[in-house]
């Protein structure tokens, strides 16, 4: 091989080698990046067993020195930290590189319990500092400013009456604020300080009973657990009021009248992207307000778990059945069911149905004006008996104990044809004219 052949091939192996050398690492830019610290109390003292996520999923606890880690791919995260006892510690726009450790440690403050009885007279706003403990019934003349991540928990048969008062209770998708029984020692920790002697079953506080006309309480990213001692209702909309009831949890509850009682609420109320599992009955409405399709009826983890009654009760306690005003039932996931009224649309208002809506009656019918009842041949609406567990379930809770047959309701009457007619559509199911 002449010397410029062998000159040729040593460049080539050269080149080669700094070719090779320049080729990305093999486990590429976006190795997973280490998150570790400790978490204590502001005085030092570390705190075990506290839950560390990574927007709602759970990713490391702390030890008993306090320390936890995990790794997870490079990118911004909000992280929070919860322990029994503790305030919730948010830490947002976190960010963790590759293939680098990440030091975050996080200061819980302890939560002390604040009991509340008599009479609320004054402004006051109440934080996630402290665990109020409502005894007995509690008379609310002012306004109540809940802050984000807040534990209001209940004695036995305790309740809140807002009388002409106001509760502003906005919480924030990682900073619930939570409303619980005394006995429930998951949110708070230990109040009741009984270990695990006790734990919390429906019905073991009484309500939120508000009152006054026009009264503009908000409930946003609120949990309501464990209310409805004497079949009350866990949250009670009395005499005109109108409420926003947005983004909440509202489980294990008794309540016979439903466990969000707004069956005498204002036409302004609000009831929209809610959740409702494991109670007697989840909703009661009136025929003043517009429901939309944005509530579920079942534990989003399990959908097997839903109510007892699984439906929207409409107006059944002899509150008020008329139609007044243009309203819209769009809600999809239940029925609307009458299980002793029907309704009557006012002439000149309106009643507007979408798609695949399922209204159940027992014993009562729906009394219309001519056209004022909206898009009732939409596709699949259907107008049934309050036993049909076929389309919509088992509204009535009784498994297959009743069946539906022709004659369980009246039917839909007409009242703006001359002369009036009991109408004979396709969609109608198990009424007398069937």
């Amino acid at each position: 091989m002449t010397n410029i052949n062998k000159l040729l091939a040593v460049l080539i192996v050269v080149f080669g080698l700094l070719f090779l050398g320049c080729e990305e690492d093999p486990a590429g830019p976006d190795e997973p990046g280490t998150v570790e610290g400790i978490v204590a109390k502001a005085s030092g003292t570390v705190i075990e067993d506290a839950t560390i996520k990574v927007g709602s999923d759970i990713v490391a606890y702390s030890g008993a020195d306090g320390s936890y880690s995990f790794q997870i791919d490079p990118g911004t995260y909000t992280l929070t930290c919860t322990a029994d006892g503790y305030t919730v510690q948010v830490l947002e726009n976190v960010e963790v590189k590759s293939k680098e450790t990440n030091i975050i440690n996080f200061i819980l403050q302890e939560i002390q319990p604040e009991f509340i009885s008599g009479t609320i007279s004054i402004d006051v706003t109440w934080t996630e500092n402290n665990i109020y403990v409502i005894q007995g019934e509690v008379s609310v003349f002012s306004i109540i400013t809940i802050n984000p991540g807040t534990i209001i928990k209940f004695d036995v048969n305790a309740s809140l009456f807002v009388d002409n008062g106001k509760i502003l209770a906005s919480g924030t998708e990682l900073k619930p604020i939570i409303f619980t029984s005394f006995k429930d020692d998951i949110y708070g920790g230990d109040t009741n300080d009984d270990g695990s002697t006790t734990a919390p079953i429906p019905g073991d506080w009484g309500n939120i009973n508000i009152v006054g006309t026009n009264n503009s309480s908000t409930f946003e990213f609120c949990e309501f657990y464990y209310g409805g001692s004497d079949d009350e209702e866990t949250i009670l909309l009395d005499n005109n009021t109108q409420i926003s009831i947005i983004n909440c949890i509202i489980a294990h509850n008794k309540g016979i009248q439903g466990a969000l009682d707004a069956g005498k609420a204002g036409s302004g109320t609000i009831i929209q992207n809610n959740i409702f599992y494991d109670n007697i009955k989840p909703l009661k409405i009136n025929t003043n307000f517009s429901i939309d399709n944005s509530n579920i009826f079942h534990d989003p983890d399990n959908l097997s778990v839903i109510n007892e009654y699984n439906g929207i009760f409409v107006g059944y306690d002899g509150s008020n059945n008329y139609i007044s005003g243009n309203i819209s039932w769009e809600e999809t996931k239940v029925p609307f069911a009458f299980p002793y009224l029907g309704v009557y649309i006012v002439p000149g208002d309106t009643l507007e149905l979408a798609d695949n809506v399922v209204l159940k009656f027992n014993g009562g019918s729906i009394l219309y004006q001519g056209d004022n009842l909206i898009n009732y041949d939409g596709l699949s609406v259907l107008f049934t008996s309050y036993k049909d567990d076929i389309n919509g379930g088992d509204t009535n809770g009784d498994g297959d104990v009743t069946v539906p047959a022709d004659g369980d309701w009246e039917g839909i009457y007409n009242e703006g044809a001359q002369p009036g007619v009991w109408e004979d559509w396709d969609n109608i199911l198990y009424d007398e004219i069937h």
